[in-house]
């Protein structure tokens, strides 16, 4: 068994795509030339052993971007190549907000090969986690949109397998709230039509040989075996957890070491770290982080949708207390407070086998029971003020 990737290690990887903190002025031969008339390279800004991450402009859109490249003298390896290309194909098929896309990607005149992909501004998760500790709705409002990212990915028949803090960018947007990107796609698994993961796509990663990081890749991964969204979600918890406890939950002084503590070792509540936690919130990551995959959460959608309640309802909570205490707003933030808790149980359980008539007939018929909302045209702003109220929160 061959583990590429060990937990520490930096190889160069779309996470090196960061912010304006991390351009580095490097006097390097890459600075000031033009790849195919169309990308002007203008700093280095990531370094490996295989590759370079670089930052370039767009001439003709004006538009700064990324370009990963692979270099020459590795670009003859079979492997290596077909990792490359399947980033490049697995990125292209992502159109979500929440992925750093791929835009484009081409040969070089002396060898190898380039991946231009978005450029995102800010600092990897990694770099926020240390002043977030303890403070679980950062973590929930991350993780439903690192959530939301795998639903696409999934949907697509893409598992990422290397989902960690270091590939999750976190970018600060005009109204100061948080916008999360997923990045790195080099050693994703691009399922067949039947979803098993046995066509030709997926034989790219050999029997035997394990791609990921450890501490964050599911068991079945560190053992060889094969992997489903599941893997994925497993990561999601680790990164959960840590950003919740403020410490690595599994840690080792080499690479078995580490998987050996994922193997054998039941994660502490996060209560220990965080005694304000929800107890069903604390109940979901153990969930996520099951060693078995049998046992493991496998909705991604069932997850975002969670963790997107507990940000809600802290946000309702914060309107209540700010607005003050007169009945008619407490009755209106508790009124919201229970549709929310409603619609994270039936969009994964009712709404996606029902018409959207009837969901909204549901929704009706559940607002009449208040007497306040007794009349009809009060429904109908009620139901447009919470889907207001959604969008403006999200």
């Amino acid at each position: 068994m061959e583990t590429r990737v060990a937990r520490g290690e930096r190889p160069v990887e779309p996470s090196s795509v960061q912010g304006e903190s991390h351009l580095q002025d490097q006097d390097s031969s890459w600075v000031g030339r033009v790849i195919e008339g169309r990308y002007r390279v203008d700093a280095v800004i990531g370094q490996g052993g295989m590759g370079v991450v670089l930052l370039a402009e767009h001439l003709k859109l004006q538009k700064k971007v990324a370009l990963k490249v692979i270099l020459p003298e590795f670009a003859g390896s079979g492997e290596l190549a077909a990792r490359f290309a399947r980033e490049a194909m697995a990125s292209a098929k992502l159109d979500h907000p929440h992925i750093a896309s791929a835009l484009d990607y081409g040969t070089l005149e002396e060898g190898g090969a380039y991946l231009v992909m978005q450029y995102v501004k800010g600092k990897s998760l990694r770099e926020h986690m240390a002043e977030h500790a303890g403070d679980w709705l950062f973590a929930c409002e991350v993780g439903a949109q690192i959530a939301d990212a795998l639903a696409a990915a999934h949907a697509a028949g893409i598992v990422h397998r290397d989902l960690k803090p270091e590939n999750i960018m976190l970018e600060q947007r005009e109204d100061q709230r948080i916008h999360v990107r997923v990045l790195d796609f080099g050693i994703a698994r691009v399922l067949d039509e039947q979803g098993g993961g046995g066509g030709e796509r997926g034989k790219l990663t050999r029997a035997g040989t394990v791609l990921g990081t450890p501490g964050y890749m599911a068991p079945e991964q560190a053992l060889g075996e094969p992997v489903d969204g599941r893997a994925d979600l497993y990561a999601l918890g680790v990164i959960l957890w840590e950003c919740i406890a403020g410490r690595d939950l599994f840690v080792g002084n080499d690479v078995a070491s580490i998987i050996s503590a994922q193997l054998t070792q039941v994660p502490d509540s996060l209560r220990l770290y965080a005694p304000s936690i929800p107890a069903e919130l604390d109940a979901l990551v153990m969930k996520l982080l099951a060693t078995k995959k049998e046992d493991r959460l496998a909705s991604p959608t069932h997850v975002r949708d969670v963790l997107h309640r507990y940000v809600l309802e802290h946000k309702l909570e914060r309107i209540r207390e700010t607005k003050g205490g007169t009945s008619q707003t407490k009755a209106w933030v508790a009124m919201v407070q229970q549709a929310a808790r409603l619609a994270t149980k039936s969009i994964t359980q009712r709404l996606s086998t029902i018409p959207l008539k009837g969901a909204i007939e549901g929704i009706d018929g559940w607002l009449a029971r208040f007497p306040m909302l007794a009349d009809k045209r009060r429904r109908v702003m009620a139901m447009a003020a919470g889907a207001s109220l959604a969008f403006l929160l999200f």
